[in-house]
């Protein structure tokens, strides 16, 4: 997924001026349009995920196939612990 950057290289208003400024912006927007509009990744498998299902990036989808269930990685609480959360 595209990076957004957190800051700005702008400390001030007075250091920036207009066109700079609209460039600025248009690359932050840029950035963040492609990050809202990337695809999720979706895995489909024959058994629910666990917290142990953690190589997974946030937003992934998870679909099980035999509960006819799907789950959503929303968070992750450590680097070997998730939260999958069911959106079905």
């Amino acid at each position: 997924m595209p990076d957004v950057e957190p800051t700005s290289r702008i400390s001030s208003i007075e250091e920036i001026d207009q066109k700079e400024l609209a460039r600025q912006l248009d690359k932050k927007y840029e950035k963040l349009a492609n990050g809202i509009n990337t695809k999720s990744d979706t895995i489909t498998r024959e058994v629910a995920p666990t917290t142990n299902d953690f190589q997974y990036g946030i937003g992934t989808i998870w679909v099980d196939e035999s509960a006819d269930r799907a789950y959503m990685l929303t968070s992750r609480l450590t680097n070997s612990t998730v939260t999958w959360t069911e959106i079905t």
